[in-house]
């Protein structure tokens, strides 16, 4: 957690309201650090594995259960559920793994023994999807490599 408030605080300059809110802002920065950190934890392994159990996707429609949600959050949170379950298997996984575990494309590639070519192309089109079932424009959506 302190590497994330010293980092906001002196990112801070770089924080523009017309790219995103403050809770954004703040939350890619911890993103940010917490991905170098399972980085440098799997460094730090003998043996890192190769390979990861890629069917470790949540299930489609199940939350975080941080049971801190207002209702409206909730209920958006409920709604993005849904729609990932929607997506296909390989997409789902492939957003999973990029999202959540913060992995890169070539360590998707390698857990789901995929070429390279294929993840970015099972990320875009995921990406693409959920923006459509949310009714998000190409004008209104960040590219995907400011939300890493």
């Amino acid at each position: 957690m302190q590497e994330v408030f010293v980092s906001v605080w002196t990112s801070a300059g770089r924080f523009d309201p017309t790219k995103g809110s403050e809770a954004a802002f703040v939350a890619t920065i911890a993103r940010r650090r917490l991905i170098d950190y399972r980085r440098r934890l799997m460094t730090d392994k003998s043996h890192p594995s190769d390979t990861l159990d890629a069917g470790a996707a949540p299930e489609p429609g199940t939350g975080t259960g941080s049971g801190a949600s207002s209702g409206s959050e909730a209920d958006e949170m409920a709604r993005l559920g849904k729609d990932f379950g929607e997506l296909p298997e390989e997409e789902r996984t492939a957003l999973y793994l990029a999202l959540s575990r913060g992995l890169s494309h070539s360590e998707i590639a390698r857990a789901t023994r995929s070429p390279i070519g294929t993840v970015k192309t099972r990320l875009r089109r995921a990406v693409l999807r959920l923006q459509e079932m949310w009714g998000v424009g190409a004008a209104d959506a960040r590219p995907m490599e400011e939300l890493a």
